[in-house]
C-alpha cells in the first residue's frame, strides 16, 4: 500500500520550562532540547509560503477517464505527499440563479454544482478503484466545496474528507483521511488552515500504530503585537508556547520558546 501521510520525526516534543534559544543552540547541562520545536516552526513557515494543501483539477490524460484531480499535502514530518485521481461523473445536478439584490445592487450570480464520482486513485504508482461525491457552490466573492471519497486499497478501505471555503481574503481548508481495516482505525490524519482578519490557525493530526501526534499553531495580533501560540502532544502531555523570531546577521531564522505552563 502507499504511503498515505505517516508522518514520523515531529511529534514527541521534550518538555522543557521559560524561555529557551532553539534553531541549532548547542545543548547544555540541564538544557531542554527544542529542536522538535525548531521542526514544527519549519514545518509551519513552508505551510505558509505554499498553503499546505493544494487541489489542481482538470482534463485526464488517461484513456476512459474524463477528469482528473492532483491532491498535494505535507506531513508532520514535512514531507510532501500526493495523490492522482482519474475519475468520470456518474451523474451531476447544477443550479445557476441570477438574483438582483435590491439591498446591495448588485448582480449576486449563484452556482451550484453536485455529482457522484468513480475512478481510481493513484498512489506510488498503484490504482485504487474510489467512488465519491462532490460539491461545488460559488456566490459571489464567496466559494465552497466538499469532496467526500471511499477507496479501497485491498483489505483495508480509506476514507477521504476535502473542504475548502473562501471568501475575499479569508479562507478556510480541512483534509482528513481514515484508513480502516474492518471497523478498526489503523490510521488517521487530518490538517485544518484559517485565515480570518489578520489571525492564522495551522492544526496537524496523525494517529498512526497507537501513537498520536498533533500541533497547533495560532498567529494574531493582540493589542498592536504580533503574538504567536505553538501547542504540540494531545491531551495531559499537551505543551503550550510562546514564540519568537529571530533573524541573524546571516539571514537565518532562529526561535525562542516560552512555555506558558512557566509564567501562568
Amino acid at each position: 500500500e502507499g504511503n498515505f501521510g505517516s508522518g514520523e520525526g515531529a511529534g514527541d516534543t521534550q518538555q522543557g520550562a521559560g524561555t529557551e534559544q532553539g534553531a541549532g543552540t548547542e545543548q547544555g547541562a540541564g538544557q531542554a532540547d527544542f529542536s522538535e520545536l525548531d521542526g514544527y516552526m519549519a514545518l509551519i513557515e513552508s505551510l505558509l509560503s505554499d498553503g499546505g494543501f493544494g487541489v489542481r483539477e482538470g482534463a485526464s490524460e488517461r484513456e476512459g477517464y474524463e477528469y482528473t484531480m492532483v491532491v498535494t499535502w505535507r506531513d508532520l514530518a514535512g514531507e510532501k505527499l500526493e495523490y492522482t485521481m482519474h475519475y468520470n461523473r456518474l451523474f451531476t445536478k447544477t443550479d445557476r440563479d441570477d438574483d438582483w439584490d435590491d439591498w446591495d445592487e448588485i448582480w449576486e450570480d449563484e452556482y451550484e454544482e453536485e455529482y457522484a464520482l468513480e475512478g481510481v486513485l493513484v498512489v506510488d504508482g498503484q490504482d485504487y478503484p474510489v467512488r465519491g461525491t462532490r460539491s461545488v457552490e460559488e456566490e459571489g466573492n464567496e466559494s465552497e466545496s466538499e469532496t467526500e471519497l471511499r477507496v479501497d486499497l485491498g483489505g483495508r478501505t480509506m476514507l477521504v474528507e476535502q473542504e475548502s471555503e473562501s471568501e475575499g481574503r479569508e479562507q478556510e481548508q480541512e483534509y482528513v483521511y481514515s484508513v480502516y481495516e474492518g471497523r478498526r482505525l489503523v490510521e488517521r490524519s487530518a490538517f485544518s488552515y484559517e485565515q480570518e482578519e489578520g489571525e492564522t490557525e495551522i492544526k496537524m493530526l496523525t494517529v498512526k500504530d497507537g501513537v498520536t501526534q498533533a500541533f497547533y499553531f495560532e498567529r494574531e495580533r493582540v493589542r498592536g503585537q504580533e503574538r504567536v501560540l505553538l501547542r504540540v502532544g494531545s491531551g495531559r502531555d499537551a505543551k503550550t508556547y510562546i514564540v519568537q523570531a529571530h533573524t541573524g546577521a546571516d539571514g537565518q531564522t532562529s526561535y525562542t520558546y516560552e512555555s506558558l505552563e512557566r509564567i501562568r
